[in-house]
């Protein structure tokens, strides 16, 4: 299910944006009756790329080109499947992820349709990316800056978030009439920005190649800085990653403890509770908005085998909007890079 709508229509519905009184789903506080756009950057097919949908809270219908699409509830809050059988999970303010099951393999991220003014992409912002080109993806993060032109200059960091090179100016971005914004870049390619705005000023972006030679997903955040958790604090996620060869595992799913906090080293530990995975995570660790953790090993209490895990690195709004991004861009290996909903309770 590729969540498409062609021009005219989803130029139309741009302008049918989610009201504070919508409907709700039954089983979905956040997921209310409305506009959503959806983002797909392996889509080879161009159109495809940034698609609007509307979709009814109260028959969980989401209305596409090829038609109607009913969703059907799962027992977990905000967990839906597609009538293909592809999972589809949304946030508390209805940010969603789907890994559709074609032989493809791809995510498929969105959000609500919210009115574009420039000024709000104005400001300094944390960002992860994903570019895949010739068959493979890497994983990048930096530091992306738009003024009130709308200029947008970037510096790119090294893998752990810190040493930051110099900005560079990328091109130049305009609220785009079929909703969201165009980034018109120095080299010709094209990108599509959408953006999510609370009513405390909280934001969130996310953006699309559109471009035959480019697949590019990015995830942006201003630069707030995050806080450690308590001990004992404790949440769930779905998340969907590619990896650096393009595959996309199925949907997972974690569930996560705190285990201990150390303000000294502004870090904390916590433990995953599917397998016992223990990993510390040290915030605002590179740069301000940012957490990392080494890799390391651990006993998989499931099996009883000893394991390893990679280096991570993660921006995480599960406060604000119930989602993240996280991945590794290593020097040798794979990279990989992976989006997550926060789990409702």
């Amino acid at each position: 299910m590729r969540f498409a709508l062609h021009a005219a229509a989803a130029a139309a519905l741009a302008f049918t944006l989610p009201a504070a009184h919508a409907a709700s789903a039954a089983t979905c506080a956040g997921f209310k009756s409305g506009t959503y756009v959806a983002l797909n950057a392996m889509e080879s097919d161009l159109s495809w790329r940034v698609n609007q949908l509307a979709f009814n809270a109260d028959t969980l219908v989401l209305t596409d080109r090829d038609g109607d699409i009913p969703l059907t509830a799962n027992a977990e809050h905000c967990s839906f499947t597609l009538p293909d059988g592809a999972p589809l999970v949304v946030s508390k303010k209805g940010l969603f992820l789907a890994r559709p099951t074609d032989v493809r393999s791809y995510m498929v991220v969105g959000m609500p349709v919210q009115a574009a003014a420039l000024k709000k992409m104005v400001g300094t912002w944390n960002f992860m990316r994903q570019e895949t080109e010739a068959g493979v993806s890497s994983t990048y993060n930096g530091v992306a800056t738009v003024n009130s032109k709308g200029t947008l200059s970037v510096s790119f960091c090294d893998a752990s978030g810190a040493n930051c090179g110099t900005p560079a100016t990328v091109g130049k971005l305009a609220e785009d009439p079929a909703g969201g914004y165009t980034l018109t870049a120095k080299n010709g390619k094209t990108e599509r920005f959408f953006l999510n705005t609370l009513a405390d000023g909280s934001k969130v972006a996310m953006g699309v190649s559109v471009d035959a030679t480019l697949n590019a997903l990015t995830v942006l955040a201003p630069q707030t800085a995050r806080t450690l958790p308590a001990v004992g604090d404790k949440w769930a996620h779905w998340e969907v990653q590619q990896l650096g060869d393009t595959s996309v595992p199925d949907m997972n799913s974690s569930t996560y403890k705190v285990l201990s906090v150390d303000a000294a080293t502004n870090s904390f530990t916590r433990k995953r509770l599917e397998n016992c995975r223990v990993e510390t995570w040290t915030v605002n660790s590179g740069r301000t908005g940012l957490a990392q953790r080494p890799g390391g090993s651990f006993t998989d209490c499931t099996d009883g085998l000893k394991k390893k895990f990679p280096p991570n690195l993660s921006m995480s709004l599960r406060e604000s909007f119930g989602i993240g991004a996280s991945g590794w861009q290593p020097a040798t290996g794979t990279s990989f890079f992976g989006v997550n909903i926060v789990k409702s309770k």
